[in-house]
This record gives structure tokens, sequence and C-alpha cells, in this order.
């Protein structure tokens, strides 16, 4: 084989495996993390090809999703999954200072 030819084809390879490979492995990763649960992750590929396409997209579901996850549809107000969610991170931060809560139920 023809040393230019092996050089040129190496460097073809480097080349689809930078900007095509990777931006594709990392969008996989992003998505993978998302279906584990991560509401807040987004998408960092900033590119004008299908893969740039494809992260937008993923991160405008994933705001639609984190909306609808911890806002009541109908008033748009804080639901009580994003109450608990809450409530948690601040018995976190609290660690052993004493906490007290009142709840009142408005149904009917």
């Amino acid at each position: 084989m023809n040393p230019n030819t092996l050089n040129l084809a190496f460097i073809l390879s480097f080349y689809l495996s930078h900007n095509i490979a990777k931006p594709i492995i990392q969008l996989k990763n992003t998505f993978q993390k998302g279906a584990s649960g991560n509401l807040n992750i987004r998408s960092e590929i900033n590119s004008n090809d299908e893969i740039g396409e494809a992260a937008e997209s993923f991160n405008k579901m994933m705001g639609v999703i984190k909306d609808l996850t911890y806002n009541d549809s109908l008033t748009g107000l804080p639901n009580i999954s994003f109450f608990k969610k809450e409530l948690e991170n601040h018995l976190y931060e609290l660690k052993n200072d004493k906490l007290y809560l009142c709840a009142v139920g408005i149904d009917d």
C-alpha cells in the first residue's frame, strides 16, 4: 500500500472519529443520564447538523418533561413532586437542625 494512501486513510479516520463519532457518543451518554431520571441534564452539543438538531430537540423535551413533572398542568403552580424534592434538599442541608412543617389540604 502506498504510504501517502495510508497517511490519507489515517487522517480521514481520525477526522471521522473526532467529528462524527464523538458527538454521537456524547449525545448517547446525555440520553442515558436523562433516562436515569436526571431532569436537569442538557446536551452541550452545538452544531448545525442532524446531531445538533437531535441535541436541541432533547433539550426541549427535557424542559417539557421537567415542567410536567414538577408543575400542575391546570394552574402551572409547583406540585407535590416539586415539594417533596425541595423538602429533601432542605433536609439534607439542615442535617441535625430542626424543621417544622405544617401541611394544609384544600381538597373539595
